[in-house]
């Protein structure tokens, strides 16, 4: 790419600073432009170079993939639009996000206000409405005593119990739809239905909710979206509230994440910090300093690592967190519970998280022509959560109200 065009995209994209976007995102408002129905060849050739730039310059996960891999989709791209007559904006979302197939990354994606394509596939757990409990090594079906054997994919993943056995719910982890596993029963091959777990599937955004208790308290947080100072002083009071609770259930169920310092103020309150040796990385180039600022500076582009860990002197909190968490929990969700897992005693119930967590930190890239927007991370975080596959729980809830099972077994004094 010319020089000449390179100034022009960078001018460009200086125009609409995130310092902006930002703002107007956590006032909760639509930052999807009008798009065009179609757009001639040679502008969605130009939105085709933007794209390449911003991937070649401000995309974190860049060099995560092989540079060639890049090389060859963006001419297979081109070749395929110079084919066509005119465009259509959803084509032209398709044709970049097939030939881009190769990433995974929950955060990438391109859209516009009606139409849209990300880079991800989650890991969905699936299982039967089988209980089984183990004894001596071997399973055998709860209240039944059928002999039950794993086959093939099928796995069991351990759920609580009202008394002192191991139970476990069966099934299988997947990235495909399933509806049915292999178990050998009593000796014999049998096929068994599964159903995608339940887990609380609450359609309300709710920042905080805090509801207390004689012996424990209930805080649900299902989004961090927001930069409200007064909103994150809430989040530590109520942290501080819960000091003298032996048992506090935070529930983060579909939290999709945004500012994490929701959940680090949160923690702060509770324990007084919290500790997390993971490593941030952020890129830093021209093109990254231009979107997040506005201002068009020579930056050499290069990653600088920086290590999130605060923790006071002090444990403050003595009693047990009871952490639940879903397939709805991604990004800064994910997050917080990396900064959880410091604390002394917390347990985890649900199921396994979304698993977007890699790369985060996101930018707005505009289409010049299309305005598709080009929802860019531009930080890799070194976490124990993996693409895709979440953070498992310690306990896994067939159940549309964990809340209500984690209290049960509070009141039962199992934990």
């Amino acid at each position: 790419m010319n020089i000449k065009m390179k100034d022009k995209f960078l001018a460009y994209t200086a125009a609409e600073p995130m310092t902006i976007l930002r703002k107007r995102f956590n006032n909760g408002e639509n930052l999807y432009k009008t798009a065009p129905k179609e757009i001639a060849v040679d502008k969605a050739l130009e939105d085709i170079d933007y794209v390449q730039y911003v991937l070649e310059n401000a995309y974190s996960g860049y060099s995560y993939y092989d540079k060639r891999l890049f090389d060859d989709a963006f001419c297979l791209i081109r070749y395929i639009i110079k084919r066509e007559s005119s465009v259509s904006v959803n084509h032209l979302i398709d044709v970049i996000s097939d030939q881009l197939s190769f990433i995974c990354d929950g955060h990438l994606s391109f859209a516009t206000e009606e139409y849209g394509r990300g880079f991800y596939k989650r890991t969905v757990t699936y299982v039967s409405d089988m209980l089984l409990e183990q004894k001596d090594g071997q399973y055998i079906e709860a209240c039944i005593n059928k002999q039950i054997e794993l086959y093939g994919r099928a796995s069991v993943f351990p759920t609580v119990s009202s008394d002192d056995r191991s139970l476990f719910l069966v099934g299988l982890s997947s990235k495909n739809k399933e509806t049915e596993i292999e178990l050998i029963v009593d000796g014999v091959l049998e096929k068994v239905s599964v159903h995608e777990i339940r887990t609380n599937d609450s359609a309300d955004e709710i920042l905080i909710s805090e509801k207390y208790y004689d012996d424990f308290a209930v805080i649900s947080c299902s989004t961090f979206v927001g930069d409200s100072e007064q909103d994150l002083q809430k989040f530590k009071s109520v942290g501080e509230k819960c000091r003298k609770y032996r048992d506090v259930i935070w529930d983060l169920s579909n939290n999709l994440g945004g500012n994490s310092a929701f959940a680090e103020q949160f923690l702060i309150g509770l324990n007084g910090g919290y500790r997390s040796e993971n490593v941030i990385r952020s890129l830093n180039s021209s093109l990254v300093h231009a979107k997040e600022c506005g201002e068009i500076k020579e930056i050499k582009y290069h990653f600088t690592d920086e290590s999130k860990s605060e923790l006071s002197g002090e444990n403050l909190f003595n009693g047990t967190l009871h952490v639940i968490i879903n397939n709805g929990v991604a990004s800064s969700g994910e997050l917080a519970l990396v900064y959880v897992k410091s604390l002394s005693k917390v347990i985890f119930y649900g199921c396994n998280t979304l698993g977007i967590g890699q790369f985060g930190d996101l930018c707005i890239y505009y289409l010049p022509n299309s305005n598709v927007a080009l929802w860019c991370p531009q930080k890799v975080f070194n976490t124990v959560i993996s693409e895709t596959e979440g953070m498992k729980p310690d306990f896994w809830i067939d159940s549309k109200d964990v809340v209500s099972v984690v209290k049960k077994s509070i009141s039962e004094g199992r934990f």
